[in-house]
């Protein structure tokens, strides 16, 4: 919030963040906990707050997740993907499941300056695609 000076106190500042979680429900919640504390500081600290860029929770359907489960091999994730996706609209209107093809462990983060999508893993992804419409 602001430069690094020393000896000076703060009046303004900005603080942007992103909340995620694997429901809307428990997103408004999140959101309606952070608000409220902030509030109890009436008098103390003025803010607004805005909500820019919402996502709804990606939540797959049971009949198209088991069959990418069981056509794919494919395994469940201990903990969801923290991706922000607009899928999740997608699924709202239509029947569907999300899943994604990583590079390994060992692998640079998506999202990061380090990630360059593997280009081995066209193949694969266009095999796992054909293997669902088969």
């Amino acid at each position: 919030m602001g430069d690094k000076t020393f000896g000076v106190m703060a009046h303004d500042g900005e603080i942007y963040l992103t909340l995620r979680s694997n429901s809307d429900y428990k997103l408004k919640e999140l959101e309606k906990e952070i608000i409220e504390y902030i509030d109890k500081t009436k008098g103390e600290i003025e803010f607004t707050y805005e909500e820019i860029d919402y996502f709804p929770a990606t939540i797959n359907h049971e009949k198209e997740y088991n069959e990418i489960i069981n056509k794919l091999n494919a395994k469940e994730l201990n903990e969801p993907m923290r991706w922000s996706e607009d899928f999740g609209y997608y699924l709202q209107e239509h029947e569907g499941a999300f899943f994604g093809v990583g590079a390994g462990t060992n692998y640079p983060g998506l999202h990061t300056s380090e990630y360059e999508y593997p280009i081995e893993l066209i193949d694969i992804t266009a095999e796992y695609f054909y293997n669902l419409v088969k």
